[in-house]
């Protein structure tokens, strides 16, 4: 779902398991941080979409959308439960 949104970014909180594959512990409840841009909308609208890994890429985690990937700039550890 998404949290925050602005000119930018768009903060969407939820399950990204493949995150693990980077390091990352909190892939059941995280907060990934995208660009708010036209590749990145529908995943957005939607509330869902697959997810892609590719090691040694500028794309290391992305959304994958209909206009393209959506690359995850960041992950966020909650302070709260889901």
């Amino acid at each position: 779902r998404t949290l925050y949104e602005d000119a930018d970014v768009v903060l969407l909180r939820g399950r990204f398991p493949l995150a693990s594959r980077v390091g990352w512990s909190g892939g059941q409840d995280t907060v990934v941080v995208v660009g708010n841009v036209e590749r990145c909308r529908g995943p957005v609208e939607k509330g869902v979409a697959s997810m892609e890994y590719r090691p040694g890429s500028r794309n290391a985690l992305a959304l994958v959308g209909a206009r393209g990937l959506c690359r995850i700039d960041g992950l966020i550890q909650p302070l709260d439960g889901p």
